[in-house]
């Protein structure tokens, strides 16, 4: 759950010596729906140095006979700007001056000088300015304390003017507002009270105050300035869109929208803003017979005739009655938001935050600009107040209501922090750090108080990205997304919540939040490195060293995350390197400074989903340690002695890009005051399928010999420790060897019975084979690249060029030597041919023109015949008899080509006894050798 927060901050200029103020006396605001707060469309989210004053702008109007009025900011804690005395004077007809002790620089002398030229550029600017945003101006004074180069802020003054002076109509008064424009165009608001004829307001700045009225304020009959903010109307009178409430630790007031909660109201509203706009539209043609008249007092003609025009309208003044006095029903999502911040006051005030001493204000909303849950905001120019989505809560869900209550505590915390030394200098960040230990603290609060009784999502630690910012560093500006700065801080902010919460769990527990905003006051500034050391009482070595084992417990979160922000994280990751199959890369070390991780995101951009291993080697004399410098996949890796082995990444591919792939690596850097190791880098190896390999049959022998590609940029560099050849059988045989560097330049075999043992020697064999890069852990653990493409080769069964044929037959036995042929083997088939006791048959490949030699010997006086028949035809060569000599020769010319197997028969015809041998003839013929492998790919 993201509670996004924007701090409304305004940053000086040092170099400003004398900043214009422009206080000006305004008439009417007639847009229905743009309200008179921060909104305006001069508006603009500011910045500020480490000299600039934060402070909550929040007091009421202070003057001499009010000042029991004034609810200031207690300053006890806070820094004094100088020893300067309390101060009551006035710079100028119809103007006063306060300030209390010590609230200024010692030489601050503030000047208010009453501009009535008109064709100054000063005065032309502001009412130009002024008129973009409907605002009619009365007067207009330039304001200057007096400050040196290296004071950027006068201090906080009070000053009250008197509008009778300017003869302004009476009946305006409470419609008045006081407002400012800077040398820059910029245009504000200040928080302002009437009493009487005299108008106040407070500031600690010494720019661009304006006073201005708003016209929807006619709507209820009384000045709304207060509870105007980005066009929501609320009734200050009844508590149908403000409800105030108090407890025993400070009181709030919960206003919200019409159209969110009342929608038939909200319609009245806007009919009776049209028909201001149209009576606006007749003042300003009313106002033209006074063209000779200073501008300042025809805009006060054109403001009293707009009154007396919304007065004479029936209609309108009927719309303005039903709006002001119809009992319209409370909403239960204000009712439950109620409860909620009361538990928070009850919350925090009970844990000894200190708590604001001012009324706070929150606003319920349908959805919030930043997207988020919540948002606090404490501009320069106006009340401090707090913005809570209540989209959520329509759905009446436990759950939902329960992420509501920590909202509400979260962004309640952000007005406590304001109490404890946050004036001097940006503490955003440091705020949104504690804020996140705050959520873990109040939701087992809650809990234990059967609050809170579902899965609660707090805010999100996970933007790894800003953590290229140093804990109290400024962003670069060159990595930081055009108006995201502010964005930036926060979030840098929620991820150092997330260490601290880390350090809670494995350091010291009993850290809490108000833990660390105590320990904040022991330090002028908000440090958040000093802080963290002083609460959990490490050495600034310990820290380091937790920082590096922080961001390695959350590596699998970076590594997702870089697929999910990618282009739309508001602080840029450095550049992605494209290392795709074969290549490498080397990459400079990014260092941003001590307690910093840089995220660098490998791509590829391969056009199918592929994996892939990685080695990452550092620079030769580069020293990785845990509290110093370390480079640390987001994957899970393996150490070897030469770098880091990333195992089969599976890339994920990001929806904006398409074909890209990313994985990530994270720099991570403790205590770098030693820049020796950043001087170097290392280098990312993709291993990549290499070339196949081949075989060469060695004749006369079993073996064959293994041909090697050529190696590879990654073997030749000297990161792969060898070859692994990975050979399978198709009759369940495999081999794995492993060929070391060394080894590959010389030659090298595979005996081939290791594929096929000798009882399946005549049978063909298939081998699929791949080659492989590897390198060894650690450990000595073989780690693999991506396996070559698979190979396949077709071995025939082994083959012998000659046979003896043994055949007994009682007391008698023949031998038959027969050559010529392919044998794979012989085979007793038996006694029941032709009636005959046996006989014994062969494969062989031959083929037509082939001679088949028969050698007989044989005790027996019988007498031998031969005869061949082709059997797929049944086609026979004719006999012949086997002569004295005991041989007996054929050649095979007679056969048809078609002819693929044939018997060959030894007939006795005495005694009516055969051996018959069978012959299979093939497409292809082998030369013959002892043995011969016939390898077919």
């Amino acid at each position: 759950m993201d509670r996004k927060e924007i701090a409304v901050i305004n940053r000086q200029k040092n170099s400003i010596i004398r900043i214009l103020s422009l206080i000006l006396t305004c008439a009417l605001i007639t847009s229905s729906c743009k309200g008179t707060g921060e909104s305006s469309s001069k508006k603009k989210s500011t910045k500020k140095t480490t000299n600039d004053v934060e402070t909550e702008d929040t007091t009421q109007p202070y003057v001499d006979e009010m000042e029991d009025y004034w609810d200031l900011e207690d300053t006890s804690d806070s820094e004094a700007l100088g020893d300067s005395p309390a101060l009551s004077f006035s710079p100028c007809d119809g103007v006063h001056v306060n300030a209390k002790e010590n609230q200024l620089y010692s030489d601050t002398e503030i000047t208010f000088t009453l501009m009535e030229d008109e064709s100054d550029p000063k005065v032309q600017q502001a009412l130009g300015i002024l008129e973009e945003n409907e605002i009619l101006a009365f007067a207009i004074w330039d304001v200057d304390a007096g400050l040196d180069p290296q004071e950027a802020l006068p201090g906080q003054y009070n000053v009250s003017i008197d509008l009778e002076y300017l003869e302004l109509d009476p009946e305006l008064y409470e419609y008045t507002r006081i407002y400012r424009v800077d040398d820059d165009g910029n245009f504000f608001i200040l928080n302002s009270y009437v009493d009487g004829s005299i108008i106040h307001y407070s500031t600690c700045q010494n720019s661009l105050i304006i006073v201005g009225s708003v016209g929807l304020g006619l709507i209820a009959g009384f000045y709304i300035a207060d509870q105007l903010r980005n066009g929501y109307y609320y009734d200050s009178k009844s508590e149908r869109y403000i409800a105030e409430r108090s407890t025993d630790y400070g009181s709030f007031l919960v206003k919200w929208l019409m159209e969110d909660a009342l929608p038939e109201l909200h319609d009245k509203v806007v009919s009776a803003s049209n028909l201001q706009k149209k009576h606006q539209e007749e003042a300003k043609e009313y106002k033209k017979q006074f063209s000779s008249l200073p501008i300042t007092k025809q805009n006060a003609i054109e403001a009293a005739q707009y009154k007396a025009l919304l007065e004479e309208d029936s209609e309108y003044q009927t719309l303005r009655k039903e709006i002001t006095e119809t009992k319209w029903p409370f909403p239960e999502i204000v009712t439950f938001a109620i409860e909620a911040i009361t538990d928070a006051y009850n919350y925090l005030g009970g844990a000894g935050y200190k708590m604001p001493k001012y009324t706070v204000e929150f606003q319920l909303k349908k959805g919030l600009d930043n997207g988020g849950l919540g948002m606090a905001q404490s501009p320069w120019y106006a009340r401090t107040y707090l913005e809570l989505d209540i989209n959520e809560l329509q759905a009446g869900e436990k759950k939902k209501k329960d992420n509501f209550r920590i909202s509400v505590t979260h962004e309640l915390f952000h007005l406590c922090q304001n109490r404890y030394r946050t004036y001097f200098v940006d503490s955003v960040r440091f705020d949104e750090m504690v804020a996140i230990i705050l959520e873990e603290d109040a939701l087992a609060y809650y809990k234990s108080n059967g609050k809170i009784d579902t899965d609660v999502e707090l805010t999100d630690t996970y933007a790894y990205g800003i953590f290229r910012i140093p804990p109290d560093g400024d962003p670069d500006s060159s990595s930081v997304k055009k108006k995201a700065e502010d964005m930036v801080i926060i979030q840098h902010g929620y991820n150092w919540g997330g260490f601290v919460s880390y350090l809670r769990k494995n350091v010291k527990s009993d850290v809490t939040a108000k833990t660390i905003m105590d320990a904040r006051g022991y330090f002028t500034t908000p440090e958040i490195v000093s802080t963290i050391m002083t609460v959990f009482g490490i050495s600034k070595s310990d820290l380091c060293k937790h920082f590096h084992d922080y961001m390695v417990s959350r590596k699998s979160d970076v590594g997702l995350l870089v697929f999910e922000i990618n282009g739309n994280s508001p602080y840029r990751l450095p550049a992605a390197k494209y290392i795709n199959e074969y290549m490498s890369e080397h990459l400079d070390l990014i260092c941003d400074g001590s307690l910093t991780m840089t995220m660098r995101p490998i791509v590829q951009n391969w056009y199918a989903y592929y994996q892939t291993p990685y080695l990452i080697v550092p620079d030769e004399g580069t020293t990785l340690d845990r509290g110093n410098v370390d480079i640390v996949p987001c994957s899970d890796y393996v150490e070897t002695p030469k770098g880091l082995y990333i195992p089969m990444v599976t890339f994920k591919k990001d929806k904006e890009a398409e074909n890209e792939k990313f994985m990530c690596i994270m720099e991570i850097y403790g205590d770098v005051s030693d820049t020796t190791n950043l001087q170097k880098g290392y280098t990312v190896y993709a291993l990549g399928k290499i070339s196949e390999p081949s075989f060469e049959y060695v004749k006369d022998t079993n073996q064959v010999k293994v041909i090697f590609p050529e190696k590879s940029e990654s073997c030749k560099s000297g990161v792969i420790d060898g070859y692994v050849l990975t050979v399978k059988s198709s009759l369940g045989e495999q081999i794995e060897v492993y060929y070391p560097v060394a080894d590959l330049d010389n030659e090298q075999f595979i005996d081939v019975s290791q594929l096929r043992p000798d009882e399946k020697i005549s049978e063909d064999v298939t081998l699929t084979a791949t080659l492989c890069e590897y390198v060894k852990g650690s450990k000595d653990e073989i780690l693999l690249a991506i396996p070559s493409d698979e190979y396949t080769y077709e071995i025939k069964g082994e083959f012998y060029d000659s046979a003896i044929l043994t055949y007994n037959y009682g007391a008698e036995s023949s031998t038959f030597n027969i050559s010529g042929g392919r044998f794979d083997g012989l085979k007793f088939t038996g006694d029941s041919y032709n009636g005959a006791n046996g006989y014994l048959w062969c494969y062989s490949q031959i083929k037509r023109g082939d001679t088949i030699s028969i050698t007989a010997s044989t005790n027996s006086t019988c007498t031998y015949s031969l005869s061949v028949y082709g059997y797929n035809k049944d086609v026979s060569s004719g006999s012949q008899l086997i002569g004295e000599d005991g041989m007996a020769s054929f050649t095979l010319d007679s056969f048809p080509d078609d002819v693929y197997f044939i018997e060959v028969t030894w007939w006795n015809r005495e005694e009516n006894r055969g051996v018959q041998i069978s012959f299979e003839v093939v497409d292809e013929y082998t030369i013959p050798g002892i043995p011969e492998l016939t390898i077919t790919h």
